[in-house]
């Protein structure tokens, strides 16, 4: 259905008009959609794009719903004369990819490129844009230019050009950005997009001092540094870290701001020390990026922490981001993801952070949380790999469900690779401490504790070497999977192996300890144990297929179970030091003094092995 609203870009006509009619298509995973344009922007282009840059905003009563009075188009040029368009207010969700402009009479293809979220571009000319929402209706919508500033992207004052700015909440002395003493405000609208428009082309540091910035920003980062050795910073106050506060909340759950978009292709940034509360997205990396880092950022309250959008494509897929480092981040009460990861990202490292949900107390109905999600692994040629955790901690993520209880801490789909795991701690989910269907995972000196599955594995292998390799788990423990809530659903398990016959799941010098149900669960495909401990003295059964194909390989594995009813008390008490269920690792207390070469021990670490 179609619904006429006036007009679209008539304070554009006060500026000259557009000079050709234009036709403008967002296709989400399209390969015609998403190819790039060879060659540099010719001068009609450059003109295209200056001339639709600015922020647009929907006028409110012409809105065809009130869920839709917000929307915003904010058009975007950078150095290359490529522009970006960004809609990121009204929408249910976001689902983002490039937008072409075309000009009708000679059906040559103009880049615009950027982002748009949950609607196809139909038709832009000088009096109407045409857009098609996801859920099938088709509108006219009339927008009008934020015209504060003018052609040159500013009001008519020469700004300074600096080579760092400071800010403040409120700003100080003649707030013109240069020092602490006299530094720009920036808890007001868009404060922190004006505050980084003072730095010049070769400024590199944006400083943002303590306080609460409790003004809603929508800030977008359209620059970056040109290597690793000339980055772009945006330094909050180590030891006062400023806390910028939006209007999100878990139970209304409203579609409201993103506190920060890194915009596609910026390189070469670090953002460090802040804390973000109640933004429904943290951080928005839109994809592209090569060398970014983010470190020390404090994320609560939120639907998801981080988004890191990989946007490679399936011709050239080597354009998702790569290089980034996520290091000494922390995110609590997200009704989603800690971060999201998607869309052909590698070469990833998340080092020293910690994701907790807040358990049963923050579940809200239709919600589960995952800490850290490797998502979509399905696209032809698109596929998230080689990304490394070290130390990371995650946990607490709670679902209720009437026939299976989801939320995990480590979750990754099918096609994704290379997936390593160093040191990590996964503890109290309603499901899986690790839920992986990548197809090769490396875990390293881990502990999953306390979830009602601790490990579940899906991989069928990737060659490696001339060697097919499933997940493959060295050094870990397993450690007292139970139900967290009576409200629960589904078995108990310390390891499982699912989803088909081809499934490879093998562990190595690794110990299994006081299941509530089962240790292991060979659903489908084959779990193999090599010099492990298994022992419990409250386990139903150390395994089981649950009347599935599924098999596990007891390979010098020792097995110890007085209290259990399938036999396997064959092998003498291991003796471990000094166990415990509520370890959390750092000590021996789970050394075997009885088979002091099998299982988990404290002295022996599997760092050095490599894919």
């Amino acid at each position: 259905m179609k619904k006429n609203i006036n007009t679209f870009f008539k304070t554009l006509m006060l500026f000259g008009g557009l000079a050709t009619a234009l036709f403008a298509c967002c296709k989400v995973e399209d390969e015609i959609g998403i190819r790039e344009r060879e060659g540099d922007a010719t001068e009609e282009q450059v003109q295209v794009a200056r001339r639709l840059a600015g922020h647009w905003t929907l006028d409110p009563a012409t809105a065809p719903t009130d869920d839709m009075r917000e929307l915003e188009l904010n058009f975007t040029t950078n150095d290359d004369h490529k522009g970006g368009l960004i809609s990121s207010k009204g929408l249910e969700e976001e689902i983002f990819g490039p937008v072409w402009l075309f000009d009708q009479e000679t059906e040559e293809q103009i880049y615009v490129g950027g982002q748009v979220g949950y609607m196809d571009i139909i038709d832009v000319t000088p009096t109407n844009l045409e857009v098609k929402f996801a859920h099938g209706q088709t509108y006219d919508l009339s927008f009008i230019k934020d015209d504060s500033e003018n052609e040159d992207g500013d009001n008519g004052e020469e700004k300074p050009e600096l080579l760092e700015v400071f800010v403040t909440p409120d700003g100080a002395g003649e707030q013109t950005g240069e020092s602490w003493e006299n530094a720009v405000a920036g808890n007001k609208a868009n404060g922190l997009n004006d505050a980084i428009e003072l730095l010049s082309k070769e400024g590199r540091k944006m400083h943002i001092g303590g306080g609460t910035y409790d003004v809603e920003q929508h800030f977008e980062l359209k620059i970056g540094g040109t290597s690793a050795d000339d980055m772009l910073e945006i330094i909050g106050d180590e030891n006062n870290m400023p806390v910028f506060v939006g209007g999100w909340d878990a139970d209304n759950q409203p579609q409201s701001a993103t506190f920060l978009k890194v915009m596609v292709s910026q390189n070469f940034w670090k953002i460090s020390n802040i804390k973000i509360k109640n933004y429904r997205f943290g951080i928005d990396l839109n994809g592209r990026h090569v060398g970014g880092r983010l470190n020390n950022i404090e994320i609560d309250m939120m639907d998801s922490g981080i988004l890191m959008r990989g946007n490679a494509t399936t011709a050239n897929p080597e354009v998702g981001t790569h290089d980034l480092i996520v290091e000494n981040c922390h995110f609590t009460h997200y009704t989603k993801r800690g971060i999201r990861i998607n869309g052909g990202n590698y070469n990833v490292t998340i080092k020293d952070c910690t994701a907790d949900q807040g358990g049963k107390a923050f579940w809200r109905t239709g919600n589960w949380g995952s800490s850290f999600h490797v998502a979509d692994g399905n696209a032809d040629g698109i596929y998230d790999h080689d990304i490394t955790y070290i130390n990371v901690k995650a946990g607490n993520n709670y679902h209720e469900h009437d026939v299976y209880s989801n939320a995990d801490s480590f979750v990754s789909e099918r096609n994704a690779y290379n997936l390593k795991y160093v040191g990590c701690y996964a503890y109290a989910n309603t499901d899986g401490g690790w839920d992986d269907k990548s197809q090769n995972p490396l875990l390293i000196d881990c502990i999953s504790a306390h979830n009602k599955r601790n490990y579940r594995f899906w991989s069928e292998g990737r060659e490696v070497n001339g060697e097919v390799m499933g997940a493959e788990i060295y050094n870990s423990v397993s450690l007292a999977p139970k139900h967290v809530e009576s409200g629960v659903k589904g078995s108990i398990v310390g390891a499982g192996s699912f989803g088909s016959d081809k499934t490879m799941v093998t562990f190595f010098k690794s110990t299994f300890y006081h299941s509530d149900q089962f240790e292991i669960l060979s659903h489908m495909g084959t779990i193999t144990l090599n010099d492990c401990i298994i022992a419990s003295d409250n386990s139903e059964k150390l395994h089981t297929n649950e009347g599935n194909s599924g098999v596990v390989v007891w390979d010098t594995t020792i097995k110890f179970n007085p209290n259990g009813s399938d036999g396997h008390q064959t092998d003498a008490d291991p003796k471990f030091n000094n166990p415990s269920e509520d370890w959390t690792g750092g000590n021996s207390a789970f050394d075997s003094q009885q088979y002091p070469d099998k299982g988990y021990s404290s002295s022996r670490t599997g760092q050095d092995i490599q894919f």
